[in-house]
């Protein structure tokens, strides 16, 4: 055998097995137990001593072959057991590089439903643009990004200003395909519903992302038709069937604005009151059609004839008023007599031998020169009209000084 257990008894000893150099082993345990030795170990020969409460209870022995078997053993099971850990090293890498990366999807899905619970309610297409804008920049770390709709609405949000051209090279792609465009970090993504498309999504980012914005860009397009449809029936509320002009209802909240506008940023605009003279005369002799259909005509020369930013409504009847915000008293004047001079020197045929010349007086109030509330505004416009048309019709008169 190449180990031996010996127990010793006080005063008595007990062999598991009979051994050679028994009397040495004894010998050497006495040894050990006399100098509190953990092990011996002399000319291939192992002994260990076993202690309870300071007595050699029992002695290992073994020889340098068993050793030595023992250490390759053990190295072979030390070389096994690194192995297995390597291996569950990697795989702990694996598992945690699928955490990660389930964890940043679902943190784009609760991104993706905050956005969604803050575009659900809103009913203007401003308002949700402002929400993607914010979501995309704080929430998706995209800074480069567009959206174009169908009502030729552009917005541009750059960081840098290196996307610009790939997004308009793309979107016009896009205006002629329809379909979504591509590049190593750009991309245009259709806002597609059911039966139309509503315009497009521009990003700068990477595929990766890319693929996970799909719910982003659903979310998106629902709110954006729901905004479309609301604000195509407020339009209808607000807007005058004949004329497409606003309604004056509308026209009195929109001035109310435009004056607490004018008294925050501290600019000048102008109420422009225009009257078609003589409309009543063509009215009745002619008949309603005749005339609707002349209200139309003049319509269609005031929107050419003034900015996109000026706002224009039918005041009543015949009569129209036009805001021009940030505009100065001359320039309004000047814009005030090219309308006029347009409207006369135009042409209406209502019938193969019957052509209508019209003409129109227009009367303008400058805030806050002649008026600081909306009320003293229509007043003063009024005025300056009713003074055009008692010196002659188709003519430009101003309001003086408030109360003047």
């Amino acid at each position: 055998m190449n180990a031996l257990f010996v127990f010793f008894i006080p005063f008595l000893i007990i062999p598991l097995s009979f051994v050679f150099s028994l009397r040495a082993v004894l010998l050497t345990a006495l040894v050990l137990h006399l100098i509190h030795l953990k092990f011996f170990f002399s000319s291939g020969l192992l002994l260990v001593p076993f202690f309870i409460t300071g007595l050699v209870f029992a002695v290992l022995r073994i020889w340098k072959g068993r050793l030595e078997d023992m250490k390759r053993e053990n190295g072979e099971h030390l070389g096994r057991l690194r192995e297995h850990l390597q291996n569950i090293e990697k795989k702990a890498k694996r598992l945690k590089k699928e955490y990660e990366r389930l964890e940043e999807d679902l943190q784009v899905e609760r991104d993706i439903y905050q956005f969604s619970q803050k575009v659900a309610p809103v009913m203007k297409s401003d308002q949700i643009l402002d929400i993607l804008r914010e979501a995309l920049e704080a929430r998706f770390e995209i800074g480069n990004a567009a959206v174009y709709l169908y009502e030729n609405k552009f917005d541009l949000w750059l960081a840098s200003p290196g996307s610009e051209a790939a997004f308009r090279r793309m979107l016009e792609k896009f205006k002629q395909s329809g379909e979504g465009e591509h590049d190593a970090s750009h991309h245009l993504i259709p806002l597609r519903t059911k039966k139309e498309i509503l315009g497009a999504l521009m990003l700068e980012t990477d595929n990766r992302l890319i693929g996970k914005l799909g719910d982003l860009v659903l979310q998106l397009t629902l709110g954006l038709q729901n905004a479309a449809l609301c604000e195509a029936v407020e339009k209808m509320a607000r807007t005058d069937g004949l004329t497409g002009a606003f309604r004056r209802g509308y026209f009195e909240t929109r001035l109310e604005e435009e004056i607490r506008r004018a008294e925050r940023f501290r600019y000048f605009f102008t109420l422009m009151m225009l009257d078609i003279d003589d409309f009543k005369k063509y009215n009745d002799a002619y008949g309603h059609p005749i005339g609707d259909h002349l209200l139309q005509k003049i319509a269609e020369l005031i929107k050419t004839n003034t900015y996109e930013t000026d706002f224009i409504a039918r005041y009543g009847g015949e009569e129209f008023a036009i805001i021009m915000p940030s505009s100065s008293r001359e320039g309004a004047r000047k814009k005030a007599e090219s309308l006029r001079g347009s409207i006369a020197r135009a042409a209406f045929p209502i019938g193969e031998d019957i052509t209508i010349h019209l003409t129109v007086s227009i009367g303008l109030a400058h805030f806050p020169e002649s008026g600081r509330t909306k009320e003293t505004l229509i007043k003063s416009a009024d005025t300056a009209l009713y003074r055009a048309k008692a010196e002659g019709k188709n003519q430009v008169c101003e309001a003086g000084p408030e109360f003047s």
